[in-house]
């Protein structure tokens, strides 16, 4: 067991300031924690949407094969939480949050080499932020499949007029940098409440067949599929932030599902959540408030009711709407209906603390029958065409897969995981970097002695973002999303287990004093 004194903003111990010692296997997880002190909340959104004029065109990313787009539906942003507790003695402890309308926060590289925004911004913010630990600022991706490409050499594509994925990278990390920055020199006394209601958006996404093996999205591929994998969560969970004249400044809405409607458009969109965005404003109650959007565990969800596919169609028909928009429409009666039970809960001074650790997560190994089967699909994708659309995405996926597996030999190999534990009031939110099913989800909830306990997946990846993390059922099932070959899950149900139990940790950590 590794321990050491936390830090609290590099302050020294003080009698009535809460001070952990948290001892986790992997790393010591600084927590750092005020006492009912004032809230002070700033907001600011950066548009991080390509400049698309004079015929330029951008590379969206999230399928296998490359769409080149020149069109926007909905511009994309970068939206900025930063909070803080201040104490009477003027002690004081911050954190940021950021959403941005991008896939992912980190690339996919299970050997940890790949890019990690949240650590690309940690170094542009170093002396910008005077008093502020930039290990509390936290990245959040809303995994829309609909931005540009940002990774470089994720697809073999190029087109004239093209926008590179380092030029969109840098613009935008140039703007949601100065975005943190105008929020956090922003912040004012505000207050705060959480709510908790429900809106289908996401379910499901993997059927099982008689033969046990399961499809993603497989409902019209076979319709006598046996059964749906697991159950579905349909919560809203929210944040509402006011401030101290009580004029509504923001929201928080977590939602599990992915903000993929749009997912074979050819289009650059922010996905559902551009259509929330437009919904609020056109709302008296919600117009000038902003939306930082997160996406609860939804490893195993998507937002399609596929059993109903027809009849929604027509209901979205006869409202006029497309699947976004109804899907906003949704949410936003979601938060109108639980805005004015969250107003009369509106504190000032909630209990304010935060919990951060690093873990090492095994990676798990192939069997022999696995491995060789790996080995050959290299080999018959090293010989397709280069023209295949697919070839250039599936052959690094698949060396990657490979590359992972032989380093075994050398030494086992683990992800280093960056969680996050914030706790509001009797509310807390926390992260992890991947897609993580429901089912680790509703373990966590269930575990957690918060009130209400909001996931935040796909934040703060430090090479592992994006992968899916299955559960034992799902890997027995197959399929994509469940298969580690191809470095899709590289992370199994024992990584799964000990994600779980340092989350938990964490929050126990914040409720094991009264904090008052």
């Amino acid at each position: 067991m590794i321990g050491g004194k936390l830090r609290y903003n590099g302050l020294p111990f003080r009698a009535g300031a809460l001070w952990l010692w948290l001892l986790v296997a992997d790393t010591l997880a600084p927590v750092g924690a005020a006492a009912a002190a004032e809230l002070r909340v700033g907001w600011a959104t950066a548009d991080v949407t390509p400049d698309l004029s004079g015929g330029r065109v951008v590379s969206a990313r999230g399928l296998l094969t490359p769409r080149i787009t020149g069109e926007v539906r909905t511009p994309l942003l970068s939206t900025v939480l930063a909070l803080e507790s201040v104490r009477a003695d003027g002690q004081s402890y911050g954190a940021i949050l950021v959403s941005g309308d991008i896939i992912t926060s980190a690339s996919s590289h299970a050997d940890g080499s790949g890019v990690s925004l949240v650590n690309l911004l940690r170094s542009r913010l170093e002396g910008r932020l005077p008093g502020f630990d930039l290990r509390n600022l936290i990245f959040s991706a809303t995994h829309t499949h609909n931005g540009p490409s940002w990774e470089d050499d994720l697809y073999s594509v190029s087109a004239p007029n093209m926008l590179s994925e380092t030029e969109y990278r840098e613009f935008m990390l140039r703007r949601t940098t100065d975005a943190v920055v105008k929020a956090w020199e922003g912040r004012q006394p505000g207050k705060m409440a959480w709510a908790l209601t429900h809106a289908a958006v996401g379910y499901n996404r993997r059927v099982v067949y008689a033969d046990g093996k399961a499809v993603m999205g497989g409902w019209r591929k076979n319709l006598r599929f046996e059964v749906i994998e697991a159950g579905d969560d349909h919560a809203l969970e929210l944040l509402y932030f006011w401030d101290a004249g009580d004029r509504l400044t923001g929201v928080v809405a977590n939602v599990p599902c992915p903000s993929q409607v749009e997912i074979q458009d050819n289009v650059v969109s922010a996905d559902f959540w551009g259509q929330v965005r437009l919904r609020m404003a056109a709302t008296p109650d919600l117009a000038g408030a902003r939306v930082l959007t997160h996406c609860g565990a939804a490893g195993d969800q998507w937002p399609y009711q596929q059993p109903r596919d027809k009849a929604e169609a027509d209901m979205r028909a006869r409202r006029n709407l497309t699947l976004s928009g109804e899907i906003a429409r949704r949410i936003v009666s979601g938060m109108m209906e639980a805005r004015p039970l969250a107003r009369a809960r509106m504190e000032a001074g909630p209990v304010f603390a935060h919990a951060s650790a690093t873990v090492e997560i095994p990676i798990q190994r192939l069997t022999p029958a696995q491995l060789e089967k790996l080995r050959r699909d290299v080999a018959q994708l090293e010989i397709l065409p280069e023209s295949n659309p697919i070839r250039f995405n599936l052959l690094m996926r698949a060396r990657r897969g490979l590359d992972l597996q032989l380093a075994f030999d050398h030494q086992p190999r683990k992800f280093l995981v960056e969680i996050q534990a914030l706790r509001l009031g009797d509310a807390v939110l926390t992260t992890n970097p991947f897609e993580l099913y429901v089912d680790y989800g509703a373990r966590i909830k269930a575990r957690s002695p918060a009130t209400l306990t909001m996931i935040a997946q796909l934040t703060n990846g430090v090479g592992s973002g994006g992968a899916y993390l299955p559960t034992a059922r799902a890997i027995e099932a197959g399929g994509y999303s469940a298969d580690p070959m191809y470095n899709n899950c590289p992370v199994g149900p024992e990584g799964g287990g000990m994600l779980v139990d340092r989350t938990v940790q964490l929050i126990e950590q914040m409720w094991k004093e009264p904090n008052r």
